[in-house]
């Protein structure tokens, strides 16, 4: 008879050698681990009072809070401050009291839900429209169920019943992958048309594009060859963002130049996207999921509004970040902190760290995750959390400002609204004080002015509201919900451009925490599986209904994507620009001109750098306007310095004699 750690690990193996790409990934990952690792064990207790007494406290802040918003009072009142010190306390007496004649009771649990309850009380009074009413209910409904649990930690891995051939993992894993190679070719088909219909833009595409060229020719650190579609500077680190980890993207350069496609960024940010599929599979595999409910829980994370909004809004340096938290939250919850496991998992938190500044913010949670809900991390987790928050400011207040041109734009993660009596854009230091001084002003600035609110009703609303009680998820969301509800930067808040995929996962692991514990409170596990996935499906759906702007899997088409004609114009027009030419180029030219040395923005300083330029008032003329594009293309026709190489209709390529 084997024991139960053998049969454990060997129906994890996960050999799937007909598998996909990821599960390469996956099973290179587990088969770097597995040797002599014993799988981390736990036991069941009863939290004690202490922790109790914080959630009340906690509780009784989101309660006081929402009680003031509900009763009129703006979030720039000093009675919001009161409201959350009231709360706070009362909260806090409340479970001290109850809790010590009935320990096993959660009363902190049933605090921490009425005051979130009172939040989606808010959600109803401020958008009063029917569409969200069953998205508020069904998280409400879900709170009044998670508050009459008691807290169960995550099981040790259950032994499949195949004998440990891993024929069980790979049944398992055939739901989420279908329903991650189906996002995959929907993403890849959907933004290549869009890119193909010259709708991708300059900044978020064309960008991309011309760094991984960068890094793949060796320019990228390069003195010379600090020029990119935002200026003259070094695109990795000295624009809005620090973001290293994009050298991995310099084969795809030279698979691009190769095959003259500038879409590939796009197929492969879907594929890494939908790859995210797999660790969160196995995550809830671990956690004694079934597979219906498990691929619903996928299918939610990969078809969510916000997930639509990314994928479908150009490339971003984030799209690996779901990925590598799962799987770190995999190995963590999976196997024991060995050499080996500490090894891959530094690694993957910092290549996570490395996808942009505010992802120190981000691998410093999983830090504190660690010490708080993963006994045999603590050290490492106390670790990671003082090294990410110092590797946070070193980037933060030194690298970046060092590398940004003279007079650049501010570092994107310093862009916070003014709480209170602290300055406008107080820096990271003056916000911190402004939070801790005016914690109810700061705890109300999350979700208000409403479209913050709707935001994270529709996204969470994609999981039943099931996330919203999840302490593991709102703990790890925290950096996210500072850096994107905090900034004073409007497009951050809704539900457009591509703000939301890292708070979709983070909502998944919320959800699959909520599941897990609802489930082992049913004791008929086919039912519960059927149950649960019924549920998020019709929570999917019911957050697209929901959703205050369209989803953008709702049309194959959209009204600034160039017909057919103006395709092959512009194709033909681009085609009398040289592979080697320096080039200044408009919005949605510039991706398809991106793979070069040098290339920018219609800007009158480059212009006297550049050797081809190409413009059509009629294009898109972002960042400028149309009267910017069209005086820009009188000096040129007068410009002795360029001839017209190609004019036709309203479109314009001028080259340098």
């Amino acid at each position: 008879m084997r024991s139960s750690s053998t049969k454990s690990w060997g129906r994890h193996s996960l050999s799937l050698k007909h598998g996909t790409t990821t599960l390469s990934f996956i099973e290179g990952i587990d088969t770097m681990v597995r040797a002599g690792m014993p799988p981390v064990s736990s036991t069941s207790t009863s939290p004690p009072l202490a922790r109790a007494v914080v959630a009340g406290g906690v509780g009784g802040v989101l309660g006081g809070v929402g009680a003031a918003l509900l009763s009129g009072w703006g979030p720039r009142t000093s009675a919001i401050d009161g409201a959350a010190v009231v709360g706070a306390l009362v909260g806090a007496l409340v479970v001290a009291v109850v809790g010590r004649r009935r320990p096993q009771w959660p009363v902190g649990t049933a605090v921490v839900v009425f005051g979130i309850a009172l939040y989606l009380g808010r959600l109803l009074v401020v958008r009063p429209s029917l569409a969200f009413v069953p998205v508020a209910a069904a998280a409400v409904a879900a709170l009044v169920l998670h508050a009459f649990r008691r807290g169960r930690p995550w099981p040790e891995p259950t032994a499949d019943d195949d004998g440990g051939a891993g024929t069980a993992t790979k049944r398992f894993l055939v739901g989420p992958l279908v329903v991650g190679t189906v996002g995959a070719v929907v993403y890849t088909v959907w933004s290549a048309e869009r890119h193909r219909r010259f709708g991708s833009g300059s900044w978020d595409h064309g960008c991309y594009l011309h760094n991984a060229w960068l890094f793949a020719h060796g320019d990228a650190f390069s003195v010379s060859a600090r020029s990119s579609v935002l200026g003259d500077v070094a695109f990795w680190g000295g624009t809005n963002h620090f973001m290293p980890s994009l050298v991995l993207t310099a084969p795809l350069a030279w698979l691009m130049e190769a095959t003259g496609s500038t879409a590939l960024l796009l197929v492969a940010q879907a594929v890494v996207v939908a790859a995210a599929v797999v660790p969160l599979a196995l995550l809830a595999r671990h956690a004694g999921l079934g597979r219906k409910t498990t691929t619903a829980l996928c299918g939610a994370y990969l078809f969510a509004v916000p997930t639509q909004a990314f994928l479908l809004f150009d490339v971003h340096e984030v799209a690996p970040v779901p990925l590598l938290t799962f799987v770190v939250l995999w190995l963590v919850r999976t196997r024991a902190p060995s050499a080996r496991v500490v090894v891959v998992v530094a690694a993957l938190l910092l290549l996570l760290a490395g996808c942009k500044e505010s992802c120190f913010a981000y691998a410093a949670a999983l830090g504190v995750w660690m010490v708080a809900s993963a006994p045999g991390w603590r050290r490492h987790g106390a670790l990671v959390t003082v090294g990410m928050a110092v590797g946070f400011v070193v980037v933060t207040g030194v690298v970046q400002p060092a590398l940004l041109e003279p007079g650049g734009r501010m570092i994107h993660v310093a862009h916070f609204v003014t709480l209170d009596d602290a300055p406008a854009k107080p820096g990271l230091a003056g916000v911190a004080a402004s939070i801790l001084l005016h914690p109810g002003r700061a705890l109300a600035a999350l979700v208000t002015p409403d479209v913050k609110l709707a935001t994270i009703g529709t996204s969470a609303g994609a999981f039943g509201g099931l996330p919203l009680v999840s302490g593991e998820a709102m703990a790890l969301a925290l950096p996210y919900l500072a850096e994107r509800f905090l900034s004073d930067k409007r497009e951050m808040w809704g539900l457009g451009f591509h703000y939301g995929l890292v708070g979709v996962a983070l909502l998944a692991v919320g959800a699959l925490d909520v599941l897990r514990q609802m489930r082992a409170r049913f004791a008929d596990a086919r039912a519960f599986d059927l149950a649960g996935a019924a549920a998020l499906v019709t929570a999917l759906v019911g957050s697209q209904l929901a959703s205050p702007v369209s989803p953008e899997l709702a049309s194959f088409s959209r009204r600034y994507y160039a017909n057919d004609d103006a395709v092959a114009r512009y194709r033909r027009a681009l085609a009398v620009i040289g592979d080697d030419d320096d080039v200044v180029a408009q919005n949605y030219f510039l991706p398809h001109v991106a793979l070069r040395r040098h290339v920018w923005l219609p800007e009158r300083r480059f212009v006297d750098r550049a050797n081809a330029v190409v413009l059509d008032p009629e294009s898109s003329p972002w960042p400028h306007d149309r009267r910017y594009v069209e005086r820009l293309l009188g000096d040129l026709q007068r410009d002795d310095r360029f001839f017209v190489a190609f004019h036709e209709r309203s479109t314009w390529v001028f080259r340098r004699r």
